[in-house]
This record gives C-alpha cells, structure tokens and sequence, in this order.
C-alpha cells in the first residue's frame, strides 16, 4: 500500500509542475533586435528556476508567485543563425534565430495589402529568395482589456512558397533594409483594414490626455460579448431610424428588379465607403440602387458596367438580369452587359454588397463608375438608393476604443525592435483636425509602453484633397 501511494505521489508531483511556456513571438525563425538588450520572458511555475541560454549568454532568474519571469540578455551583433534555449521543468529549444533589425509594421489596410495583390507579383516571384528576412504575421483579434497572449502568429522564411502573404509595404522595405545593410530583417506585421488611430491606443493614454479624458470616460469597462450585444442593438436602432423599416432579408429577391418602388428609400454618396457616411461601423449586407434615362439610340445592344471597386463582395444587377460577381474589395468592378437587357427609359442597377470586416460599399475613383454604351458614355458617381438586409453578428474593431491595442500590440511589449512603419488614416478622414491630435497621442503611448530609446516612427499617410 505504501508502495502504491509513493508511485501515485510521484506521479502527481510530476504533473503538477507547470511547463516553461513563452510568447509566440519566440519560436523557430524568430529575428531579435541587434544593439539592443534582449527581452525573454515567460511563464512558469512560481518561484520555478529558469535558465536562458542563447549564443555566449547564460542567464538564470526565477519566477514570481504568479509564474511570470523576465530577463534581459546583453546586446548582440547582427548575425546568426543560433539557439536559443530555455530551461525550467521543461526545455525549450529554439533553432535558427538571428539578430538584425526588427520592425513592428501596423495600421490599416495599406499595410494589410499584401505582396501577391502587387502589380509586379510575378516578377518579384523570380527575386523572392531571402531566408535573412522573416515575416511574423499577428493574427486579427479584438479585446476589450489588455492581453499578455497573442492569439496565434509565427515566423515565415522568406521564399516564393511564403513571400504572397507578407505585407507588401513591409516586405519592400525589408528588402530595401537588407539590400543596403546585408543583416536579417524581422517584420511584425499587425494591422486591419478600415481601422481607426484610437482602436490602436490603450485606454490609459486617453485617461491621461485633456483632448480624450471626457471620451473614455463615457466608455464603459465591458468584455467583448456584452459589447456584441450592444452594439448590434445600437447599430440596428441607427439602421432602422435612417431607413425607416426593419432590417430584414424578407422580399429582397424584388430589390434587384425594375419595377421595385424604391422612392422611400435613403441616399448615400458613390463612390465613398460608407463607413464615411451613414452607415458607420456596419458589416452586413446593403442592396445599392441607381437609375438612369436612356434614349432609344442607347438601347438593345451591348453594354459595359464599370463600378469603380466595391468593398468586399457585389452581386451585380442590371434590369434584374444579373452581369457579374467580385469578391476582393480592392479589384475594379466591370461587367459586360448583354444585348437587349438596356431599355428606352428607365434602367436600374441594383448591387448587393457584402460587407465583411471594415469599411463598406463603393469606392475608388469617380470616373471609375460609369455606363458605357453604343453611343453615350453616363456617369454613375453621385447619390444612390440603399436598403441594409443584414447586419453581421461581430464587433467593429471601431466600436471603441483601444480594441486591437489590447489583442494586437500589448502582447507584443516588451520585444526590442528598431522602430515601427506606420501605414494609416484614411478611416480617421472624416475627423482629421482631431487626427492631429489622436495620432501623435498613440505615437507617445506606444514609446512610453516600451520605454526603449531611441524609438522611431515612420508613417505614411495619403493626403485627400478636397
């Protein structure tokens, strides 16, 4: 009996430690920063031993009452491929990893647009081979408090099998950083298309900032479902008050016909997103309605439907007849139009657009939306019937504040990196004056949360002039 409860005791000792456990930044592949001392941290058992080692470095610590540890490795030189290995109960061990540069790459869709979407994909193809740069792609998430766990991501060897998905802002100026100094260049790609600045800034930069304090303060302290809930209801509530009827798909196989009575229905600007208008933090389905006068030289024959580029997905009708589907939100929309579907009089084209994360509806360049026919050439930019048959069941990450901050950048602190590229502000254009305040703001939240020095940050941004 003794024997039995020494061998169950053993086991139980065994499985009752926990496992050194580390962020998924650290894993094989990984690119740490040169010149810079080197943050490891982790998890572990409380007051667990560990040891680091890496190139000539050997560092020990031991975990705190909660199993959290942290060390800090002397700066290294630009080089490798090493190990680097952590031991406490378990052993970790992780194989090929450089020291170079390291840059945290974010913003919106700009800096999500990736390399194989690029006019020249083809060609870069034929150039793509460079295993010193590496690509670690943070993988989307929300959370509506600050979190340690990123909720997947790993690093990708630069090659013509893995080179598609990377950003291509990032992976250019990757390329341009290894082309001149000839050391391993790491990217940390976080971004989401049609974001705001303040979705990338933590709560407690708002608290501290006289522009901001009374906002957040007005911003409750929920968890993600209980903001789902509410915000679908208040979208809904703003939807049904601007179209005057429920949000339903109920009849709506009729929106694409001719004789569909369209006179109550509300009007948004195209081509303009209409997260700019109206329709703000939607993600659903929209019908979208024009119509135009033709003369009887214009009619019975072939025409060509172009709609500038609509985000993300349309179904394309012209007199009911349907002309044609895309679904990347980034491609230019034509569509050929049969003989005989345009008529003398009235003609409509009806779009059922499907909206699924960021901004919707039809964008791009006016003179990219347009009717060509045998002998008129009819702009189709300016006001358009629209009617929401659905609203997806998910959280904006604009819905407030500091959403993509708290998944997407605080797990990422404290990695050392040489600074970031900043790709963002089209979705803030319609509060621009307040950009200039909101923008900076972030800048010097993300530089205090780090405390490393120096800490430089590159940005783009498209100007729109009006």
């Amino acid at each position: 009996m003794k024997l039995v409860f020494s061998l169950l005791f053993f086991v139980f000792t065994i499985f009752s430690y926990g496992n050194v456990e580390l962020p998924l930044l650290f894993s094989d592949g990984m690119v740490l920063q040169r010149n810079k001392p080197i943050p490891v941290w982790g998890l572990a058992d409380a007051n667990e031993k560990i040891v680091i080692r890496f190139n000539n470095q050997i560092v020990r610590t031991r975990a705190n009452k909660k199993g959290a540890w942290k060390v800090s490795l002397k700066p290294e030189v630009a080089g490798g491929p090493y190990t680097l290995s952590v031991k406490g109960n378990n052993t970790m061990t992780l194989n090929n990893v450089l020291v170079g540069e390291v840059w945290i790459c974010s913003g919106q869709s700009n800096m999500e647009f990736t390399v194989n979407r690029a006019m020249n994909f083809k060609e870069e193809l034929k150039d793509a081979n460079y295993p010193m740069i590496r690509h670690f792609l943070v993988e989307k998430d929300m959370a509506s408090k600050p979190e340690s766990k990123l909720k997947s991501g790993n690093w990708e060897i630069c090659d013509k099998t893995t080179v598609g998905d990377f950003s291509a802002v990032a992976y250019f100026f990757a390329k341009k950083i290894y082309n001149e100094l000839k050391i391993p260049v790491g990217i940390i790609h976080s971004s989401w298309g049609g974001t705001h600045v303040e979705t990338w800034t933590s709560r407690g930069a708002f608290e501290g900032s006289d522009e901001f304090k009374n906002m957040i303060a007005k911003m409750p302290n929920i968890d993600i479902d209980s903001l789902l809930e509410k915000q679908m209801q208040l979208i809904t509530d703003k939807v049904e008050k601007i179209q005057g009827s429920k949000v339903s798909a109920e009849n709506e196989s009729s929106y694409k016909d001719i004789e569909y009575n369209d006179v109550n229905l509300p009007e948004m600007h195209a081509p303009e997103l209409w997260e700019n208008q109206q329709l703000t933090n939607l993600d659903g389905t929209v019908w979208m309605r024009k119509t135009i006068e033709l003369s009887k030289e214009d009619v019975n024959k072939e025409g060509y439907l172009e709609l500038a580029k609509i985000d993300d997905q349309d179904s394309t009708y012209v007199n009911g007849t349907f002309v044609g589907t895309t679904k990347r939100y980034d491609e230019k929309r034509a569509y050929n139009i049969p003989e005989h579907v345009l008529k003398e009089g009235k003609n409509v084209i009806a779009i059922k657009i499907f909206d699924y994360a960021g901004g919707g509806g039809i964008w791009g360049e006016a003179s990219n939306l347009k009717l060509t026919t045998q002998n008129t050439v009819i702009s189709l930019a300016g006001l358009w019937k629209f009617n929401v048959v659905d609203i997806k069941s998910q959280v904006s990450p604009n819905s407030y504040p500091s959403l993509l901050y708290n998944a997407m950048i605080n797990p990422l602190i404290p990695y050392a990196f040489q600074g970031v590229l900043w790709y963002q502000g089209e979705a803030n254009v319609n509060r621009a004056e307040q950009y200039k305040k909101a923008f900076p703001l972030m800048i010097e939240d993300w530089r205090a949360k780090w405390n490393q020095v120096p800490f430089p940050f590159l940005f783009c941004a498209i100007i729109k002039l009006r």
